[in-house]
C-alpha cells in the first residue's frame, strides 16, 4: 500500500507539472495576441496565468530534484507538503475561476481554405479554462487524502506531521489475536459435564502444611543474636554476674526475651583477665614543723592474697571460676604534716 501511496503522489506531481506546462504556453501565445489587438481584460488574464504557472514549474521541479537527492529533507515532512500543496492547489483554483468568468463570452473568428469565415469559441480560451480546473483539482485532491489519513493516524501518533511522506507506515494493518474456540452448549450422552459434576474442594498440599508449620526464619534476627553471642564481655559485667551468683545461692530462674542461645552463652564462663598493678605513688619530702598525732596505720592487706568466696551449690555442676583481683597498697599519711 506505501507503494501505491508514492505512485499516486508521483503521479500527481507529473500531473501538475503538464498542466502548468501547458497553461504557461497557451498563455503566453494568446497574451501575445491580446497585446496586438489591445484586448485588457485578456492581458490581464493571461498575465496572471503565466505568471501563476511559471512558479509552478520552478517551484515543482526543485521540489522534485531535491526529494531525488535528500531522503532525509525537511521538504518531505507532512505538514511542508501539506502546506505547499494547499497553497497551490488554491492558486490554481483562483486562476481557474479567472478564466472561466473572463473567457465564457468571447468567440474568436476563424476562416477556412476555401475562405469561409466562421465565428465560434477560442481553442485557446478551452485549454486554459480545461487545464487550470485539471490543475486546481489534482492539488486539492492530493492535499486533502494527505490531510485526512494524517489526522487519522494523529491519534496514535502524534508525531506524524514530522515524519517523511515516503517513509511512514500509512495502510499498516494491526495483528489481531485469533478467537478462541467455541465451547459446546450440549453435553455429549453418557460424559456429564464438569459444571453438573461441580468443582472438587481444595485439597490442602503437603507444601502448604510445612509452610504454616515451620515459617521462614528470619534471616537479619539470627544474624543480630549471633554478632551479640559473638561479642567479648567486659570483666566488669563478668564480675557483676559471679557477685550476684554467689550473693544468691538459689536464684530464682525468670523468664527471658533473650533467646536460648544467649541464654546458654551467659551460662558459660568467660577467662578472667588481671588487671595490671598500679604503681605505688611517690611522696615529695615536706619538712614538719609541728608534728600532729597520727593514727595507727591499718594492717596492709596483701596484694596477692585472693578473696574469699562463699562456695555455693549452683543448679548445674561445673566448676566456677574465681576472679583474682589486685589491689593497690593503702597509702600511708603518717608522714603528711599541714602548716597552721
Amino acid at each position: 500500500m506505501n507503494k501505491l501511496f508514492a505512485s499516486y503522489r508521483y503521479f500527481v506531481f507529473v500531473l501538475f507539472v503538464i498542466c502548468n506546462a501547458v497553461i504557461c504556453a497557451v498563455a503566453a501565445w494568446n497574451l501575445s495576441l491580446a497585446l496586438d489587438i489591445q484586448f485588457h481584460s485578456w492581458i490581464e488574464v493571461d498575465a496572471l496565468l503565466v505568471s501563476a504557472a511559471a512558479t509552478a514549474l520552478l517551484f515543482i521541479f526543485t521540489f522534485m530534484f531535491v526529494d531525488v537527492l535528500c531522503k532525509q529533507s525537511a521538504m518531505r515532512h507532512v505538514w511542508v507538503e501539506c502546506l505547499w500543496v494547499g497553497l497551490f492547489g488554491v492558486l490554481e483554483l483562483a486562476c481557474a475561476a479567472a478564466v472561466t468568468t473572463t473567457t465564457s463570452d468571447s468567440k474568436c473568428v476563424t476562416a477556412d481554405e476555401d475562405g469561409q469565415i466562421t465565428e465560434g469559441p477560442c481553442t485557446t480560451s478551452s485549454l486554459m479554462v480545461g487545464f487550470t480546473w485539471a490543475a486546481a483539482t489534482d492539488m486539492l485532491m492530493y492535499f486533502a487524502v494527505l490531510a485526512v489519513i494524517a489526522l487519522l493516524h494523529q491519534r496514535n501518533d502524534p508525531l506524524i506531521w514530522q515524519s517523511s511522506t515516503l517513509d511512514y507506515s500509512w495502510f499498516a494493518l494491526r495483528s489481531s489475536l485469533p478467537s478462541a474456540p467455541s465451547s459446546p452448549t450440549r453435553a455429549l450422552p453418557g460424559n456429564p459435564s464438569k459444571s453438573s459434576r461441580g468443582s472438587p474442594p481444595p485439597y490442602p498440599t503437603e507444601f502448604g502444611r510445612r509452610m504454616f508449620a515451620n515459617p521462614p526464619p528470619d534471616l537479619e534476627k539470627q544474624d543480630l543474636e549471633r554478632n551479640e553471642a559473638a561479642a567479648p564481655m567486659p570483666a566488669s559485667v563478668a564480675l557483676y554476674r559471679m557477685q550476684s551468683q554467689t550473693a544468691r545461692p538459689f536464684p530464682a530462674k525468670r523468664a527471658s526475651w533473650q533467646p536460648r542461645q544467649l541464654q546458654l552463652s551467659a551460662n558459660v564462663p568467660l577467662p578472667t583477665t588481671t588487671a595490671p598493678t598500679p604503681k605505688p605513688l611517690r611522696t615529695a619530702p615536706v619538712e614538719t614543723v609541728a608534728p600532729s598525732p597520727s593514727p595507727s596505720p591499718p594492717p596492709e592487706s596483701d596484694s596477692g592474697s585472693e578473696p574469699s568466696t562463699p562456695a555455693t551449690p549452683l543448679g548445674r555442676p561445673h566448676k566456677k571460676r574465681v576472679l583474682r583481683l589486685h589491689r593497690p597498697p593503702p597509702l600511708d599519711l603518717s608522714r603528711i604534716s599541714s602548716f597552721r
